[in-house]
This record gives C-alpha cells, structure tokens and sequence, in this order.
C-alpha cells in the first residue's frame, strides 16, 4: 500500500527509474550529494496540493493511465471505455504528444482529461529545480496547445519525488496526483493475476494506477468494472476527489 512507503527518502509508488532498497543507495545511485527532504507519511497526506485518494467513505474508484499515448492501443482503450461508462484521467509524457496529436484531442472530445506525466519521463529526483521545473511547464504548454486545457494535476515518473519536486509542481499549478492501487500491469502476462489485484486492492476513495500501452489491461477491465460494480462501487474522475473532503 502507499502509505507505507510515504515515509522513504525517496518515494517509489510505480515501476522504480532507480533501486530503491535503501535511501544511501538511491541516493550513491543519483549522484546526489546529500538527500532532499521529503514530508512525512501524514505531512503529504495534509498536504493541500497532493492528492492521494477520494473520501473513504464513499464507494467510488478512479481509474487513470500512465505513459501514453499510444496511438492505437490508447484509441483502443478508449473506445473500450466509453463502452463501459468510464471516465479516466490520462498522465501523458509530453515527448510523446506530438506524434499522438488527434488521439489526445480524441480523448479530450470524448470527456477524458489529459494531465502531466513530465515531459521525458525522468527520475525528478535526480534533477535540480529549473529542470524540474521544465519537465511540468513544457508538458502542460504542449497540453494546452493541443486541448486549450491546462493540466490539473501532473504525477511524477517513477513514482519518485521529494519536497523539491513538490515545490515545483506547486509552482506550476499543478496538484501532485499520486496513487493507492498499483497491480502492475506494466509487468504481467496473466489476466487473472492483474484481475485479483484489482479487486483485492480496490476500496473506497481509491486512485488505480494503470498505462495505456498494455493490451492485458485491456482484456481485464471489463471484468474489473462489472465485478467492482456488483460490488457497489462507481468510477468517478479523478477531478471529483479534488473538490470533496478526504476522511
């Protein structure tokens, strides 16, 4: 689960960009002098511009996707979503917009948000504070560009980040959206495994982590929603958990 490993020198919530045994080897790692300071597990958790998960106490999940687009495999899923009724929100890498141009304004005419995944899908934490700065602001310019949106919330590759870069993620209007479900995708063969996790990590107020470019996920997400729908639940966006109290 994510809060376990909120307290670490270096956060890895996703597919690591480095080892993250142990903060004096991510660190060697790096090349890094010394490390940044991060906030502890309940400092990030009140933090005004992150976001963790919805409210507990409401049966609702939000889906979003990671490390698009994909041109037709992003298209693939999408269309696979409007079958199903749900919204999702897409974190793109901005290198990657420019030859996915219609599928994003596909997306966008379709009802789903577009939002930051940096723009060449760095280790942030690796990076000094105008390079960080430039990964978000370039990745939302090119947003806007092609959407006339800007981004909302932006994520950190690899899930890995520290005080600096939620500095610079705040300075650019941006809302660090961070996860509580990861079934890694990105790594299985077996649709029944990615299933299972699915549901056994599912729970109220949750954010799923997923990526586009995987045809299993694909395969298993109508499943997914039938079974978490039986269940109860309701696939929100992600945006909604902005704007409503966490408990």
């Amino acid at each position: 689960m994510l809060i376990a490993a909120l307290a670490f020198q270096i956060l890895h919530l996703g597919p690591p960009a480095v080892d993250p045994q142990n903060r004096e080897a991510i660190v060697k790692k790096l090349g890094l002098k010394r490390p940044r300071p991060v906030l502890t597990a309940e400092e990030l958790k009140a933090h005004p511009k992150v976001l963790i998960e919805g409210p507990r106490d409401k049966k609702t999940l939000a889906l979003t996707f990671d490390d698009g687009p994909h041109g037709d495999k992003t298209l693939t899923l999408m269309k696979l979503l409007l079958q199903l009724k749900v919204p999702a929100s897409f974190f793109v890498v901005g290198k990657m917009l420019d030859s996915n141009k219609d599928v994003v304004k596909q997306l966008v005419r379709n009802g789903f948000t577009i939002e930051n995944h940096t723009w060449d899908h760095p280790c942030l934490v690796a990076l000094d504070g105008p390079h960080i700065d430039l990964e978000f602001k370039k990745t939302s310019q090119r947003i806007y560009e092609l959407t006339g949106r800007r981004p909302v919330f932006c994520r950190p590759s690899g899930g890995q980040f520290d005080v600096k870069t939620l500095e610079e993620a705040t300075a650019d209007n941006l809302i660090t959206a961070l996860w509580t479900d990861d079934p890694g995708d990105y790594a299985l063969k077996d649709a029944d495994v990615l299933f299972d996790r699915l549901v056994r990590q599912a729970h109220p107020g949750g954010v799923v982590l997923l990526h586009d470019g995987v045809p299993l996920t694909w395969k298993v997400l109508p499943k997914f929603v039938k079974a978490m729908r039986a269940k109860g639940y309701r696939f929100v966006p992600l945006s909604d958990y902005r704007t409503r109290k966490r408990v």
